[in-house]
């Protein structure tokens, strides 16, 4: 895509790198291939880290189509609403004095190609305009006193890299196909790779033609399948099997039924079989039943009954050691939820992209919309001043001459930018690993965790995993925006051991320090402890409180907020972790028996107050 001032013009898939170029990456090729024989499948999300070309395979994606190439439109990250969905056409507008609609980038790639790089860092309210344009088909305006529907029906290409953070269930539920490359590239298809981009730069025509036969080839074989596809005929059998996968893996909705048949259909008829073979029903698979797949806790407490029974219930805290514990469900008392509404209520403009950073006139952040005020000392929107004066120039500027005459502005026409600010903050979970917290909870500490993390992409936070136990602590993830691999971490985590609880602190004072946004970023340390600290960094154990003291100061003087979640019961409570909070300048809560949701719920509350400036 090509961007001239605020236009954007879709690419020439002629011009594109060619689809048969790109070394390696043979999983998201074959999803591509299925996607040209079966548009049908809606789209294909295609996952895997950088260098991979897989942005090249995306705007290649289009030469894959026999006969008349279809619209290609790309949809850049720092899009506007008013870009996206479309506004008033201003030349047309000035031109005649009565007001013009046109449609945005989901209008014009219609009956097309949507090509998004990076598709998991879009902004969420744009997410659900993607998401409303491929459920409806339709894209729907209503703004500036009028209400308009232009068609949106696409096929969406998303890209994305899964260490910046996972796709949202949405997008992932109302696309047919999704890729994910688990290995990059080795190194002869890195080289191979960038030999061909010099070559391609150096001469894009005659690289081109260079790979025109092999082209023509590969779109022959498509446009056959295409033939065949309505004849491959499908078992009972087969959908049977690919239902039961589904519901196995804990696969929500019967679309992923409906798309592994498309895709298992289109894969027989790309290999020229009449009927579903057992490698197709395979690929359907991988690319359609496993990505959704969402096994509940229950499902994974249950994978090794015999070994979960063999291991015998720990009596005192000195006996455990190593013991691997499940995640379990946890939750919150009924203060922290009153806490939870009441701070879920103060940021409800938050969460609806109404921040402060968006409501001011500050020259900061991403110009996402033009609003109507007061004058202020805001920037002024010129594109949407001019689209609101518009329609009242053939009132204000009378030329009965027929000589264009200069534009007439009012105060009331004037609009102001509107800024968001990127308000991601570093969250840091410190859990205590040691062998009395097998005693005290650990599943419920696990399960709430987990429900923590899940939620994290939410925005845009970057999430830490710290676990300290026997004599040391270990930073079990760095700073990142990758849930699944801080999920995968805790649910490994075994206990047992001392409790070094001033380690835990000093590894997260560290990590907080060494935060390359350490200047800006706000950060909010959740603790998970029973508060019995046994073992010091120093030598003996009288130094234990004394370097606690030391290390909650520093966390205060680095701004780190702190919220201590008490895996004992409030019953038999030591009173060490009330100290420990106070010392910490944090809030300290017990962590009851009752659902993880309610503690996700606190634990985002509070977040969105450390992100907002608050204590």
């Amino acid at each position: 895509m090509r961007r001239t001032g605020e236009a954007v013009e879709p690419l020439s898939p002629t011009s594109a790198f060619p689809f048969a170029a790109v070394a390696g990456m043979q999983r998201v090729k074959e999803a591509l291939l299925l996607l040209a024989v079966d548009p049908g499948l809606r789209g294909v999300l295609v996952a895997s880290g950088p260098g991979t070309a897989k942005s090249l395979l995306g705007r290649a994606f289009p030469s894959l189509f026999p006969g008349e190439r279809p619209p290609f439109v790309e949809l850049p990250l720092g899009v506007t609403e008013d870009l996206l969905l479309g506004g008033v056409d201003l030349r047309r507008t000035l031109l005649t004095g009565r007001r013009h609609v046109a449609g945005g980038i989901l209008a014009r790639a219609d009956t097309g190609i949507l090509h998004v790089d990076g598709i998991n860092l879009l902004d969420r309210a744009f997410i659900c305009h993607l998401d409303g344009a491929l459920t409806a088909g339709v894209v729907r305006l209503e703004r500036e006193g009028f209400s308009l529907e232009f068609p949106s029906d696409f096929i969406l290409i998303g890209t994305y890299d899964p260490e910046e953070g996972e796709m949202g269930a949405s997008l992932v539920d109302l696309v047919g196909l999704h890729a994910r490359e688990p290995e990059p590239l080795s190194r002869e298809e890195h080289i191979e790779l960038l030999s061909r981009f010099v070559a391609f730069d150096r001469d894009p025509h005659g690289f081109i033609l260079q790979y025109a036969p092999e082209m023509a080839l590969v779109r022959t074989r498509i446009a056959e399948a295409r033939r065949r596809l309505p004849k491959v005929a499908v078992a009972a059998e087969d959908r049977h099997r690919l239902s039961l996968a589904s519901l196995r893996l804990g696969v929500q909705g019967h679309r992923a039924d409906l798309f592994a048949v498309q895709a298992a259909r289109a894969r027989a008829a790309l290999m020229g079989h009449a009927r579903l073979q057992e490698e197709d029903l395979e690929v359907a698979m991988r690319l359609v039943i496993i990505p959704r797949a969402a096994i509940s806790q229950e499902d994974r407490l249950d994978v090794q009954p015999e070994q979960q029974s063999s291991q015998p219930a720990p009596r005192r805290a000195n006996d455990v050691e190593n013991v691997p514990v499940q995640p379990a469900e946890g939750s919150v008392p009924e203060a922290l939820l009153a806490l939870s509404r009441e701070n879920l209520r103060k940021n409800a403009d938050v969460r609806r992209g109404r921040s402060p950073a968006d409501t001011t006139a500050g020259n900061r952040g991403r110009y996402v919309r033009a609003v109507a005020r007061k004058p202020t000392a805001g920037k002024i929107a010129i594109d949407a001043t001019l689209r609101a004066a518009a329609p009242f120039q053939m009132l204000r500027r009378p030329a009965p001459d027929g000589q264009p005459q200069p534009l007439k502005l009012a105060p009331s026409d004037l609009r102001f930018k509107q800024f968001k600010q990127k308000a991601g903050i570093l969250i840091i979970f410190v859990v205590d690993a040691s062998g009395s917290m097998a005693l005290n909870r650990m599943s419920q500490a696990k399960g709430a965790l987990i429900h923590l993390l899940q939620k994290a992409y939410l925005h845009r936070d970057k999430v830490a995993l710290i676990a300290f136990r026997g004599e040391s602590a270990d930073v079990l993830l760095p700073p990142s925006r990758s849930v699944e691999l801080a999920t995968r971490a805790l649910e490994i985590l075994p206990v047992g051991g001392g409790t070094p609880l001033a380690a835990g602190l000093q590894a997260a004072l560290d990590l907080a320090r060494r935060d390359q946004y350490s200047q800006n970023r706000r950060k909010l340390l959740v603790l998970f402890t029973d508060g019995r600290a046994n073992v010091a960094q120093g030598s003996g154990t009288g130094q234990i409180w004394h370097e606690l003291r030391i290390v909650s100061a520093a966390l205060q003087h680095e701004r780190v907020t702190c919220l201590i979640i008490d895996t004992t019961h409030a019953v038999v409570s030591t009173g060490q972790t009330e100290r420990l909070a106070e010392l910490l300048g944090g809030r300290h809560f017990h962590l009851p028996r009752r659902q993880a949701g309610a503690l996700c719920d606190m634990v985002t509350a509070m977040a969105e107050t450390v992100r907002h400036g608050g204590a």
